[in-house]
């Protein structure tokens, strides 16, 4: 009696000797487990382990009891300490499926930006908000993306549908100009003012866009800001002029280094080396009694800022394995600019700093 009057949430049917064709269904082995939400419905076939009924209904309600501040089944999942933001409700998503070919280029297009923060000194909390909120705002139900130190993992779900992609971060700098472009077209395609096709048309712009300034003009005030510092280090005047001689060069080789694609560290102690051995060439016409501010001064263009802050902003969001990853390349350049700065000093004979 209580059998014949059980309505069923979630319905599972078990065919273990029906196997599927991979070439003409599109599987890639021939057993398969599917999982319709809409139909409330399981389909299991060409397997014979019982576990897949239990593990297709314990994914069920791991996807579907949050959304009724239920608890997970997994009992290796941590607590839930902010609400699910990441996925719809899917008795509440009214959006159309996209087809495959669609998904795909808007997971490229949520790849392509992400890829372009991390490339350009954006924070990971920044990126991965980006890459789900472009996927949101392009027709995607919801999506994911997992942030690493040199690569981003994006997935997007539409319907029935996902896709997921991974891509490599390449050389790693800062450009707010980038940061900012991204920013304001993530908002237009917010506000539906932007589809796929603009998207795409504008990440390609904001790739390849150059840059305000020139590289001399570029040089000449990084040159200028190491030199006012070194007068705030209290150094007088003609510490001032050595360190502007010194960073605008040393400013040069970085650039031209780096567009070579040599080793970073490797480009750091170069870089040091230049400005530092500068500093000690202009000591030996004793310019100041304080060359020291001129030595601390003319390397400061080195200093990892960005980064560094990046690492401890990804640390208190709970991006650790990133947030450690940058945190330790800072380190590093910090030591490459020791390196360089110790061999310049034994080459020119400074002494006692």
């Amino acid at each position: 009696m209580v059998l014949a009057s059980h309505v069923p949430e979630f319905t599972v049917i078990n065919c273990p000797r029906f196997h599927v064709i991979p070439e003409i269904d599109g599987t890639n082995p021939e057993a398969f487990v599917i999982v319709n939400f809409a139909q409330k419905l399981v389909l299991i076939g060409g397997a014979s382990y019982a576990g897949e009924i239990k593990k297709s209904i314990f994914s069920v309600m791991n996807y579907l009891l949050p959304f009724k501040a239920e608890v997970k089944m997994a009992a290796v999942q941590p607590e839930q300490t902010k609400p699910i933001m990441d996925r719809p409700d899917p008795d509440k998503s009214a959006k159309p499926s996209l087809e495959r070919e669609v998904l795909a280029d808007i997971v490229d297009l949520a790849l392509t930006a992400g890829q372009l923060l991390m490339q350009n000194g954006a924070e990971s909390q920044r990126v991965e908000e980006t890459v789900r909120l472009l996927g949101t705002g392009l027709g995607c139900d919801w999506g994911n993306v997992l942030v690493s130190y040199n690569a981003i993992i994006v997935t997007h779900v539409s319907g029935d549908e996902f896709r997921t992609k991974i891509r490599r971060v390449g050389a790693v700098g800062v450009n707010m100009s980038v940061i900012e472009a991204i920013s304001h077209l993530t908002h237009r395609v917010e506000e539906g003012k932007s589809d796929r096709f603009k998207v795409r048309v504008e990440l390609e712009r904001i790739s390849t866009t150059p840059r305000h300034y020139n590289r001399w003009v570029t040089a000449l005030a990084v040159g200028l800001a190491c030199a006012a510092f070194s007068r705030l280090f209290g150094g007088d005047w003609p510490v001032f002029g050595v360190t502007l001689t010194a960073a605008t060069p040393a400013m040069v080789v970085r650039r031209e280094l780096t567009h070579r694609n040599f080793n970073v560290l490797l480009v750091v102690i170069i870089t040091a080396f230049v400005a530092g051995g500068l500093v000690g060439l202009a000591n030996w016409f004793q310019f100041s009694p304080h060359p020291e501010l001129a030595l601390a001064a003319s390397v400061l263009l080195l200093v990892p800022g960005v980064p560094f802050i990046n690492a401890v902003e990804d640390l208190i969001k709970g991006h650790i394995v990133v947030g450690l990853a940058r945190g330790t390349a800072s380190g590093l350049i910090i030591l490459a600019i020791a390196l360089g700065l110790i061999l310049a000093m034994q080459l020119t004979g400074i002494r006692g700093f």
